[in-house]
């Protein structure tokens, strides 16, 4: 027994000693220069997917407008409206689990442990689609009880219903996407979605224009769409064969449930922070129907150049989630640092470069939405305020993605609900109702909610300790890496690397 103590202890030290030596081996000299030219690689194709992905909603209501039917497009909108907001938004969210746990896993070499983060996302979102779906098939009744117009809440059902498992199928394809970009993977991605957006191109003229199903038509397409990205992305991953793929992929076992408490640590402050965004933003709307029509239909088109400069935002904080988690979790902590600011000095410099060429070409820009005097004139009379909150809301969402890949969703998303609903939201409806400033006081409020959770996001990411986090997210306790050959001995803790040497 004691010479077995003897050797526990023995090669205890040992390995201590190697672990510091790895440590100081280890390549942490990333300058910013470097980590900017690596976030510029993948820029391209991360944003481009971003804007493929929009195209497609775009696409849908393009050709059902071809149909000169106005309940059709107000039906497919609020069939949009439903499912970005019942499913796309709470999924969407649950995925930043996937930032930083499959990030990190990866980083330290635990590969198992990313493939059971994917499985796990899987089993949560087959669980939340059952609610999700139930809601959804009564969706008429839904938007009857929110005084919708009647036939373009029938509409909106049969959209809905067609659609609603290739939306299920959809954010399966989003965990996908997340668990790829994590690691890297970027090209697979993009080459899958340029495929199958022009397939759907093809599918919406057929079925809505040659064959005249309507409503039904853009729904079933919209669902083929959905589920061959979702197909196309799971065979690659399945059939790539780099690094240990049978450990990154595999079928459902019983850790992938056992890891739903972790994964819901990460996964539902990183909801919260997207609906508090999304559904404040929908406050805005909401706001702005209450002053008049006009002002709602310049909120509007607002909104949806807004959000066209928003996955630009978007594609870069993908096109950095991999390099900083990566590095956490391989315990390189200046590395990742370097990468977190490059993120927030490329892409705020990328949104002032694309806010200029928008203030440049404005009146043609809005003018492609809206002929009517009456909006554009609400538009351009607050200008400069809607530059500034697209500004700001770029700079939050910069700091959000690296917060999400850091594991500090907890803290962005009290800083978000404070900054929104707490002191924004309240601001505009007293600077529109209460003092009369109407739908320019909505807007002179507008960057102050963005502006603030921006400088919270921004000031949490410059003073967080790096050094700490990197420790943490290095350290690998856990059974799947005990229990893979595969991995490096670094990741286990040096008492059980001691056991099994004596063993």
């Amino acid at each position: 027994m004691a010479s077995r103590l003897s050797a526990e202890n023995s090669l205890i030290q040992s390995f201590e000693i190697m672990s510091k030596n790895d440590r100081e081996e280890v390549d942490d000299n990333i300058t910013v220069n470097q980590a900017l030219c690596d976030i510029m690689n993948n820029y391209i194709p991360s944003t481009l997917t971003m804007y493929i992905e929009f195209a497609v909603t775009f696409l849908n209501v393009l050709f059902i407008s071809m149909l000169d039917d106005p309940a059709l497009v107000s039906g497919c909108g609020l069939g949009v409206f439903l499912i970005t907001n019942v499913i796309f938004t709470w999924d969407m969210g649950l995925c930043g689990a996937i930032d930083t746990l499959v990030s990190q896993a990866y980083g330290r070499k635990d590969y198992k442990l990313c493939g059971t983060y994917l499985n796990t996302s899987r089993i949560l979102f087959t669980l939340l689609f059952i609610p999700q779906a139930i809601i959804l098939l009564n969706s008429n009744s839904l938007l009857k009880f929110f005084n919708q117009p009647k036939e373009s809440a029938e509409i909106a059902q049969k959209y809905v219903h067609a659609t609603l498992f290739g939306a299920f199928l959809n954010m399966q394809f989003e965990a996908n996407r997340r668990f790829m970009v994590s690691q890297g993977e970027f090209p697979p991605v993009l080459c899958t979605m340029i495929g199958t957006t022009l397939f759907h191109i093809c599918g919406l003229y057929i079925f809505v224009l040659h064959l005249g199903w309507g409503i039904s038509g853009v729904g079933i397409i919209t669902a083929v769409t959905f589920t061959l990205n979702f197909i196309a992305t799971s065979v690659y991953i399945n059939s790539k064969k780099k690094q240990v793929i049978s450990d990154k992929w595999f079928f459902l076992d019983q850790e992938g449930f056992q890891r739903i408490p972790e994964f819901l640590k990460y996964g539902i402050p990183a909801a919260l922070m997207l609906i508090f965004e999304i559904l404040g933003y929908d406050m805005m709307t909401l706001f702005s129907g209450w002053i008049g029509t006009e002002e709602q239909a310049a909120n509007i088109i607002m909104f949806q150049i807004w959000i066209l400069i928003c996955m630009n935002t978007v594609g870069i904080t993908y096109s950095s989630t991999g390099f900083i988690g990566n590095s956490l979790g391989g315990n390189r902590p200046r590395s990742a640092k370097a990468y977190a600011y490059s993120t927030l000095l490329f892409g705020l410099l990328i949104t002032a470069c694309i806010l200029f060429v928008y203030y440049l070409i404005r009146r043609t820009a809005i003018g492609q939405f809206s002929s009517d005097r009456s909006v554009t004139d609400l538009v351009f009379c607050s200008f400069p305020c809607y530059i500034l909150a697209i500004f700001s809301d770029a700079g939050q969402g910069l700091g959000g993605g690296i917060l999400r890949t850091i594991g500090y969703q907890h803290f962005a998303s009290i800083i978000q609900f404070i900054s929104m609903w707490i002191i924004y939201f309240p601001l505009a409806y007293i600077f529109a109702f209460e003092l009369g400033y109407g739908f320019k006081g909505l807007w002179f409020a507008a960057p102050i909610g963005p502006g603030l959770t921006n400088i919270g996001f921004i000031l949490l990411v410059l003073f967080s300790n790096w050094e700490s986090i990197a420790k943490n997210a290095s350290a690998s306790t856990n059974q799947s890496s005990q229990s893979n050959p595969e991995l490096p001995l670094e990741g286990l803790p040096l008492k059980e690397i001691a056991e099994k040497e004596v063993i």
